[in-house]
């Protein structure tokens, strides 16, 4: 699982509005991916922690599969505690999502707009 110091490290590039759009990628493509782009889904758009969790798989369990991601595993149990910054700094502050900010800024050029900032999730 991340640490506090990873999931710091990627909301911090995530809050920059200048760092849009954004690419989320890891190793595989089969785990971090989805538990870091779960987490931007319920930090920047107000997703439950159930509804993060449940969109990162098709199945999450049946006749004796269990994914990394189902309740009871480690992805899924993460994902089903983890708490909002928000939350976690004990004050309700409306999360803006930084891609508006970018989408709306009339400044910048059509290069610019169309740059990716990938994030690279690294155990």
């Amino acid at each position: 699982m991340p640490s506090d110091a990873k999931l710091e490290r990627f909301l911090t590039v995530l809050d920059n509005p200048d760092a849009y759009p954004i690419l989320i990628h890891c190793y595989h493509g089969t785990g971090r991916a989805q538990l870091y782009s779960a987490v931007y889904r319920m930090e920047y758009e107000n997703w439950s922690n159930q509804e993060a969790r449940e969109q990162t798989r098709v199945v999450l369990s049946t006749l004796g599969y269990k994914s990394s991601f189902a309740l009871g595993r480690g992805k899924g149990d993460f994902l089903d505690k983890y708490t909002k910054r928000n939350e976690r700094q004990g004050r309700l502050v409306k999360t803006t999502l930084a891609f508006e900010k970018h989408q709306n800024s009339s400044s910048q050029s059509q290069e610019e707009n169309n740059a990716i900032t990938a994030v690279s999730v690294i155990n």
